[in-house]
């Protein structure tokens, strides 16, 4: 009986030593998609956060060209 739970024990040690191979390459593929993706929202955080200024200041120069220069009376010579 004890050389038969030896041989079960065997297997169950192989599969197990392949089965923590697949585990840590699914791990760290996981690990780098998650890395990934916060990478991304950063970036795209950023870019908002840039492109948000830049048409704030568009708007802004726009406003006072439009708006507030228009609106001068203009010098005579």
């Amino acid at each position: 009986m004890g050389n038969f739970q030896d041989e079960i024990d065997k297997e169950l040690k192989r599969g197990n030593e392949e089965g923590t191979v697949l585990s840590i390459i699914f791990a760290i593929i996981f690990i780098a998609f998650i890395i990934l993706y916060f990478m991304i929202i950063i970036v795209a955080g950023l870019g908002a956060i840039i492109g948000g200024y830049y048409s704030i200041k568009n708007y802004i120069l726009a406003f006072k060209h439009n708006v507030i220069d228009s609106n001068r009376k203009p010098k005579v010579a």
